[in-house]
């Protein structure tokens, strides 16, 4: 079974106040959707190049985004290549975005004769 079809069948048991952490690779939209469905908290690790605009930035360096329905995604792309006058505003899940950059450290070899 692949990792994802697993996680979705965790989640079903979660109960509300459950802080679920989640690495990059189970990032997908319906995964996340279900698990704030549980009353969950959720932190999670998001795929490099993801977009997350901007909503409304906060005092300490974080803000407020949205993860783009995939639904909603599709329907503005195909408005916007029929050169539709009137593209549906993006929408989807709230979300608190905070940055981080991980410095590697380099381990000091150690030789013992």
């Amino acid at each position: 079974m692949e990792e994802g079809a697993r996680a979705e069948g965790l989640i079903a048991d979660v109960e509300p106040g459950v802080l679920i952490t989640g690495d990059r690779g189970f990032y997908a939209y319906r995964l996340w959707e279900a698990a704030v469905a549980t009353g969950a908290d959720l932190l999670w690790r998001m795929p490099d190049g993801h977009h997350l605009p901007v909503v409304r930035p906060l005092k300490d360096g974080s803000y407020e985004s949205f993860l783009l329905d995939p639904k909603v995604r599709r329907r503005r792309a195909n408005q916007r290549y029929r050169g539709s006058m009137q593209i549906e505003e993006p929408s989807g899940i709230l979300v608190r975005v905070v940055e981080y950059e991980v410095t590697p450290v380099r381990a000091k070899a150690r030789f013992s004769a």
